[in-house]
Parts: structure tokens; C-alpha cells; sequence
């Protein structure tokens, strides 16, 4: 089929363990995402992202309005987006470098795809340099 540059990557992180695996368990049947890290809460974000070089970070967080995560993210990866979903696993707020971030509300496994989808799909290439999928 298709090339797996055309596949949305997608690192998971920050999360309790349930709701990381109902996400992974959500993204694994898809056949145009594919999640290439999975990192457990405390790990070392940065030089995963440097390693997996996601399209979409999706990350949990424990308080409302936590910002550090998207914008350390942003700060060094301009081109990727942050899918900060609430432990509770209800809502979710997609960030990109614009300055504005997008309330998806209130999240259902569609909503969780098509939000993957739009953010993989927005820009080519990720992180300080563009992605290179051959090698």
C-alpha cells in the first residue's frame, strides 16, 4: 500500500498507563497512523522526539492549563503539533506555533483519529531539520 512516509507518526507520552493503552489500542488499527514511541510519565521527552520524530505528540496532563509541555515542544519541534488530552481521557486541546490553540472538547475515539489525522496531515516534515523516512 502506501509508503510509510504518507503514515501519520505519532509518539505517546505522559499518561497514565489505562489511558495510554486506550489511545495506543484507538491508533493501532489505523492504517494510516502508526505510533512510533511510547514513553512512560518522567522520561526524558526531548531527545525521543529527536529520535521517533513524530508528526503528532499526544500527551496527558494532570493539571488544566498545562502549558510547559506543548510549548517546550513547540519551542524546539516548530512544525510538530501537541495533542494534550486530560488524564480523565474526556477532552482535549490540539497546540501548534500559532498563537492560538484549538479546544477539541469533548474526545471520542473518532475525534481522537480526526484530530490526529488533521495535525499529521497540516505540515510535511517535523523538528529542527525535515524528516528523512528512507534512512
Amino acid at each position: 500500500m502506501g509508503a510509510s512516509a504518507e503514515r501519520i507518526r505519532v509518539l505517546l507520552a505522559e499518561m497514565p498507563p489505562l489511558l495510554c493503552g486506550i489511545v495506543r489500542e484507538t491508533l493501532e488499527n489505523e492504517p494510516d497512523i502508526t505510533v512510533v514511541a511510547e514513553l512512560p510519565r518522567g522520561a526524558a521527552l526531548h531527545p525521543a522526539l529527536t529520535r521517533a520524530r513524530p508528526d503528532v505528540v499526544v500527551v496527558g496532563t494532570i493539571e488544566p492549563g498545562g502549558f510547559a509541555i506543548p510549548r517546550g515542544i513547540l519551542a524546539s519541534y516548530p512544525l510538530m503539533r501537541v495533542l494534550m488530552l486530560a488524564d480523565t481521557g474526556r477532552s482535549a486541546v490540539m497546540y501548534e506555533l500559532v498563537p492560538h490553540h484549538t479546544p477539541l472538547g469533548e474526545v471520542s475515539p473518532r475525534a481522537l483519529l480526526d484530530a490526529i489525522r488533521f495535525g499529521g496531515r497540516a505540515r510535511p516534515g517535523i523538528g529542527p531539520e525535515e524528516r528523512s523516512h528512507g534512512g
